[in-house]
């Protein structure tokens, strides 16, 4: 064997490195791959919206031969190609359908390329499920005809696309006639990229309405649907009149609503003098939602005694109501005087008086107070005075006198009759009373002892005060006797005399509760009438049950009068009295021992002490001057 020499070893390894480095270098690198259509180059994972096949241009270049191309839809192989060249350029159409597809494009060489992009194609319309007014209609066609009964309705139902909706486009065409004239009424509605559900509100004429939906996706596919609605009115309108039944005051509102299910046509309201006026009249032909209702309020005026209004409506179909009412006027001339006690009080020897003089036809108001010792007027203001008003407010500084004063409240009426209310201000106490009677009550509570029940009228200035913010009214006052009346027991019910006649005692009660026999007790009571007429009345006193006397009176309407009563003792026990069904309270009546009373006793001890120590003064004051 030949040896080879050792520099030609290493010339041999040289040009082996040399060979290897230059195939390493020359190494192939992935097929190149373009696609692109007649509107440009489509990028790697560009999504293509279409409405039909899509023809699509391919290009490949590699550094070694390309053996296969593939073209893959949804993973499925529909086309293949062996071009065994380093190039490859074809214009192809994918076999795709409707709907969204993966389309892949491999070119495979010495190495892979892998090209995807997505197609969604579009050519179908939407598809539409009607919900209202069509009972869930679903397909392609249009509906049938739908009737209903308002003309209010709403057009609903669920969309399904490929690509979406982009408009919802509905036109409702109505054709109208009356006798003057015919036309034609036509309104569009458009809902904008309504999602996969729509719904519009329509509002129809009476009669046939003509709909053109058109519902349009992305693609510009028109979905084209053309159908009728008839509104059928069978419904008559509904009024709502609203007066009152009866009125002290010679004008009233009144307030009507009147309201159709479709459209009304006209509107009637007739006064009580005859008279009518209509709001509306022959409305307009064509749909319009500012006829389905309409709201008057007016002021009517009344005569007196009974008055009727009517209201009457009509709508497009010929379908009516009526409806009417009687307001009964009552002239009130009297007015009503009502003193605000909580408001009312004694400041500073002045009486700031509170009241008003309310209903009725006022033309004089006046307030005078006089000195119930020496009866002289101490002050009097003239409050109004002029043309008849329904209120006149009182709000002044009153003067009084230094002890008693009564404060009078009058007013003149339409007629110049006098009315009049009257209080007791006590400058000393700085309290105010109803009456001379309920002050002399206070009086006597206040020297007898602190415990012992004091008078209704002064209770009521006591619980008063504890709550602020009510005002109680002084009505007019009445003090009665046994003068005259019914002393025998009678047959009439203490519990139903007064009861039966609607008019009720309010609070009833006793001055004293220990008195000796032939003693007098005062029973103060109050009677209250809340009917709109005056009421005569039985008021019937009784002792353990048993009717002693009766007492006729007439309670002015709308008001509470307070009557005294007098009850004198003539059998010794206990008693209970009532007025009415209103308990007034327990007495206990002591038989007359004889003795000096109590209170002489005491009264006497007082003057005798005053004497005996006035005298032992007078006789110090002359030892001391004489020099004893």
């Amino acid at each position: 064997m030949q040896k080879v020499a050792p520099r030609h070893i290493m010339r041999i390894f040289i040009i082996i490195v040399l060979l290897s480095t230059t195939v390493a270098g020359t190494a192939t690198a992935e097929p190149v791959v373009t696609v692109s259509t007649a509107s440009g180059e489509i990028s790697e994972g560009e999504t293509i919206k279409t409405t039909d096949e899509v023809t699509i241009n391919i290009n490949a270049a590699a550094d070694s031969m390309i053996t296969v191309v593939e073209i893959r839809i949804d993973g499925d192989v529909v086309k293949t190609y062996e071009p065994k060249s380093n190039t490859f350029s074809k214009t192809t159409t994918p076999d795709t359908g409707d709907g969204e597809q993966n389309v892949e494009i491999i070119v495979s060489s010495d190495r892979v390329t892998t090209f995807n992009y997505t197609i969604v194609q579009d050519s179908i319309p939407p598809v539409i499920e009607y919900t209202s007014p069509v009972q869930r209609y679903s397909g392609r066609s249009s509906p049938s005809n739908v009737t209903v009964e308002n003309a209010y309705v709403n057009l609903s139902g669920n969309i399904s696309d490929t690509t979406g909706v982009n408009t919802v486009s509905i036109r409702r065409t109505y054709q109208h006639s009356s006798n003057a004239s015919s036309g034609q009424s036509v309104r569009t509605y458009r809902i904008n990229n309504p999602g996969n559900r729509f719904n519009q509100q329509l509002f129809l004429g009476s009669g046939e309405n003509e709909l053109l939906a058109r519902y349009t996706d992305e693609m510009g596919n028109v979905r084209r649907h053309e159908f009728t609605i008839s509104v059928s009115d069978s419904e008559n309108p509904k009024i709502s009149l609203t007066v009152p039944n009866r009125t002290f005051n010679q004008q009233v509102e009144m307030q009507v609503s009147v309201t159709d299910n479709v459209q009304l046509q006209t509107v009637t309201v007739e006064r009580p003098d005859g008279t009518g006026f209509r709001p509306i009249t022959e409305s307009n032909p064509e749909p319009d939602p500012s006829l389905l209702s309409t709201k008057i309020s007016r002021n009517i005026s009344l005569d007196e005694g009974k008055n009727n209004i009517s209201v009457t409506a009509t709508d497009r179909d010929g379908n009516s109501a009526s409806e009417s009412a009687t307001i009964t006027y009552n002239r009130q001339i009297e007015p009503k005087i009502t003193i605000y006690r909580n408001q009312t009080q004694i400041t500073n020897g002045n009486l700031s008086l509170q009241a008003a003089v309310i209903q009725g036809e006022i033309t004089r108001v006046s307030v005078e107070t006089i000195n119930l010792t020496t009866n002289d007027i101490v002050d009097l203001q003239l409050i109004y005075s002029g043309t008849v008003r329904e209120r006149v407010d009182i709000g002044e500084i009153i003067a009084l006198a230094g002890g008693r004063t009564q404060v009078q409240v009058s007013a003149t009426d339409s007629e110049g009759e006098l009315h009049t209310n009257v209080l007791v201000a006590d400058n000393r106490s700085e309290k105010v009373f109803i009456n001379e009677s309920s002050l002399a009550d206070e009086r006597s509570a206040q020297t007898a002892t602190e415990t012992q029940a004091v008078s209704n009228e002064s209770s009521n200035d006591s619980n008063s005060s504890n709550t602020p913010g009510t005002d109680e009214a002084i009505q007019e006052t009445i003090t009665a006797t046994t003068t005259g009346a019914t002393t025998e027991p009678t047959e009439i019910p203490a519990s139903t005399a007064i009861e039966a006649t609607g008019v009720s005692v309010v609070v009833a009660k006793i001055n004293q509760t220990q008195i000796q026999l032939g003693d007098t007790v005062t029973v103060n009571a109050s009677i209250e009438n809340r009917r709109r007429i005056n009421q005569d009345v039985v008021v019937p006193v009784a002792a353990n049950g048993e009717v002693i006397y009766t007492q006729n009176k007439t309670i002015p309407k709308n008001s509470t009068i307070n009557m005294s009563l007098q009850y004198t003792a003539n059998k010794p026990g206990n008693v209970s009295l009532q007025v009415g069904s209103a308990p007034a309270g327990k007495i206990s009546v002591s038989e007359d021992s004889g003795l000096v009373p109590l209170d002489l006793v005491r009264n006497g001890l007082i003057v005798f002490g005053s004497i005996v120590i006035g005298g032992y003064l007078i006789l110090k004051s002359l030892a001391i001057y004489l020099g004893y």
